[in-house]
């Protein structure tokens, strides 16, 4: 048994697969903890990502001698929740 509820493994995993290799990245409950236990660690706050289907959670990036500060965008889900094109306009002539 791990001590983990389900949400946080669910957590856990959508963090990991929006990461890139060499990203260290924490949901919003680790860095409270990190803060509150006094533990010597330095968060980047990037802000506020949609990281699974419904799931959105403020991300943290760990920053620490040794390891890249500098990575592309995180991989989150962006755009139109569906397959449809944005509609780029009003139709012309209706009210």
């Amino acid at each position: 048994m791990t001590g983990l509820d389900d949400a946080a493994i669910v957590r856990a995993r959508a963090l990991s697969a929006v990461s890139h290799g060499g990203q260290i990245v924490a949901a919003p409950e680790v860095a409270d903890r990190a803060a509150r236990e006094g533990v010597n660690v330095r968060l980047a706050d990037l802000g506020e990502h949609e990281v699974d289907h419904d799931l959105r959670i403020r991300v943290y990036q760990v920053l620490a001698s040794g390891l890249a500060a500098e990575f592309a965008p995180l991989k989150t889900q962006g755009g139109p929740p569906n397959n449809l094109p944005v509609e780029t306009s009003e139709f012309i002539g209706r009210d």
